[in-house]
């Protein structure tokens, strides 16, 4: 049933359930909530003498970026949102 939803869609909303879409909703959450955090954790002991990570590297990319039409641009990159997108995508 859940390759139909890809054929689909409204049949996600129709029957959430049966389609398996609200275990897709759940992992998406448990997964924005997981690397949500995991960037706040990073956020509170960031240094940039000492790069540890990906999760430093980013932070690190968004305090030197200049330009406003950067992804990276203050409020822009500093998002969890935006860093939860880039991880999953890499995943």
């Amino acid at each position: 049933m859940a390759g139909a939803v890809w054929f689909l869609p409204w049949l996600a909303k129709l029957a959430p359930k049966a389609t398996g879409f609200d275990k897709l909703v759940l992992a998406v959450e448990e997964m924005r909530k997981f690397f949500g955090d995991l960037y706040d954790e990073h956020l509170k002991s960031f240094s940039a003498e000492k790069l540890n990570d990906f999760v430093d590297h980013y932070i690190n990319r968004i305090h030197q970026t200049t330009d406003p039409d950067s992804s990276f641009y203050k409020d822009s990159g500093s998002k969890q949102t935006e860093f939860v997108h880039i991880l999953i995508a890499i995943l």
